[in-house]
């Protein structure tokens, strides 16, 4: 059977650019005893699951034909978003070719020879929901494996190579497709260099350089070594280095009070022991949208309800009498834990029904604590655009005390002390740890995170899928 790919040759011809990063990752040798691990790292739209779709196409084919092989996601909406749509335009002859099978749940590509390929959600967003995954599978491909990473569901992923091959068939292999994050996945290939394929962005010859510099301009100078270089940033030491406190614009300080005329949004870590609340308002200098936090509200064993009426009283009342309009903020940005019940109050989406306020909470690539991190990076500080975000120097504060002294936290207190932990541990954050003897602080940071995220949605991500040649 002769076939004829709708996709560039990455070796170059007389109509295509040649694409030598990918075409290394095709051609590295994949033989040897056990399981071979190969690990594709690019910066964003550098063609990374592309490579992986010639691949996954040429054992289905001609290498692996008859043997069982897997797809992995990190969510199972990501194959509609994203595995799907490159699949049928660089793949072509759905129903002849290929054919995607969805029955109790599973999903599969069943191909002309006979191969299968297993469509697997790695579930990132509940690591607890079990890997719907075949007996023994012969390869397969984790794409944005660096995403959500955990060392338990990566060894069931190995564990599952083990079988399936028709006798003469191609070797045993996983290869890796991903952008790399700050996380455990580094460890899988630290002592493997030679396993390791790494390209930019820049590398793909069919993106625009000039989209790439926008993306970069809302970037730190660390995530664009990890999110357009592909590089490995070692994120030690102070979280929020660029936060300084002086006045803007040299410092992330500023002189704007509350004020009642203006808009505001109240951004939301829950917690019955330990909660964080932060009112923000918006200021244009100089044509530049500036976010501030004017107010914060630190509530310890106080119920949601509670801190709503304080809120209401403190801010929304006081905007509708000068208003006249309804004083509400434009929306509450909320954790996930948003729907959960607590044990002597109603959820707090209930709560936010009752008083009328709209809520928002980060779902799919938003709830990623990298992607988080990185815009409210960008909007502390970036190299084109300044400093986008700023705490009031008459920042309002309200602490609630169920008894003994104050802790030593709030926002400021955050940008002050907060710290990585041990790049050994593979973590990002730490849950409840001790920064320099004071109170655990991450209800602050959660509560940071959630209003930047919910203000500025990462268009340059979704901007860069958009475009990428996947």
């Amino acid at each position: 059977m002769k076939i004829k790919l709708n996709i560039y040759n990455p070796a170059g011809d007389k109509d295509h650019p040649p694409h030598p990063s990918q075409l290394e990752y095709l051609n590295k040798d994949r033989s040897g005893p056990g399981v071979t691990l190969t690990h594709n790292i690019a910066g964003r739209g550098g063609s990374k699951t592309v490579s992986g779709l010639i691949l996954m196409t040429k054992c289905a084919l001609v290498t692996h034909k008859g043997v069982t092989g897997f797809w992995t996601e990190p969510r199972a909406g990501d194959f509609e978003r994203t595995f799907l749509p490159s699949l049928r335009k660089h793949i072509p002859g759905e129903g002849t070719l290929w054919k995607l099978v969805n029955r109790r749940g599973a999903s599969w590509l069943e191909w002309c020879t006979g191969s299968r390929t297993d469509l697997l959600s790695l579930n990132v967003d509940n690591p607890k929901k079990a890997l719907n995954r075949g007996p023994s599978y012969g390869y397969g491909f984790i794409d944005e494996a660096a995403l959500g990473f955990k060392l338990e569901r990566f060894n069931d992923l190995m564990a599952a190579v083990r079988g399936s091959l028709v006798e003469g068939q191609g070797p045993k292999f996983i290869d890796c497709l991903t952008t790399p994050q700050a996380n455990g996945y580094r460890l899988l290939y630290a002592d493997h260099p030679d396993r390791v394929i790494r390209y930019s962005s820049y590398d793909n010859p069919y993106l625009d350089k000039a989209d790439l510099d926008s993306i970069a301009e809302h970037m730190s100078p660390e995530y664009i070594q990890q999110e357009l270089y592909g590089q490995d940033v070692m994120l030690s030491g102070r979280i929020w280095k660029h936060f300084k406190e002086e006045l803007f614009p040299k410092g992330n300080l500023i002189d704007i009070a509350w004020d009642p005329y203006k808009p505001w949004w109240l951004s939301c870590d829950l917690g019955s022991s330990q909660g964080s609340y932060q009112i923000i308002q918006q200021t244009r200098i100089e044509g530049t949208l500036i976010d501030v936090v004017v107010g914060e509200i630190l509530a310890n064993d106080m119920i949601f309800s509670s801190v709503l009426s304080l809120v209401d009283r403190e801010y929304a009342q006081q905007r509708e009498e000068v208003t006249g309009h309804n004083g509400r903020p434009v929306k509450v940005f909320i954790g996930h834990d948003v729907n959960t019940k607590g044990n002597d109050s109603p959820a707090a989406s209930l709560a936010l029904k009752q008083w009328g306020w709209q809520y928002w909470y980060p779902k799919g690539l938003h709830a990623s604590k990298e992607i988080q991190l990185q815009v409210a990076t960008g909007r502390i500080y970036n190299s084109v655009q300044g400093r986008l975000f700023c705490v009031s120097t008459k920042l309002r504060r309200h602490e609630h005390l169920s008894g003994g002294k104050p802790k030593q936290r709030g926002i400021l207190e955050m940008f002050r002390t907060d710290t990585f932990p041990d790049a050994k541990t593979g973590l990002i954050f730490n849950k409840d740890k001790k920064i320099l003897g004071k109170a655990a602080i991450e209800d602050d940071r959660d509560c940071f995170l959630y209003g930047q995220i919910g203000l500025h949605p990462p268009q340059w991500l979704e901007r860069s899928n958009k475009n990428e040649l996947r």
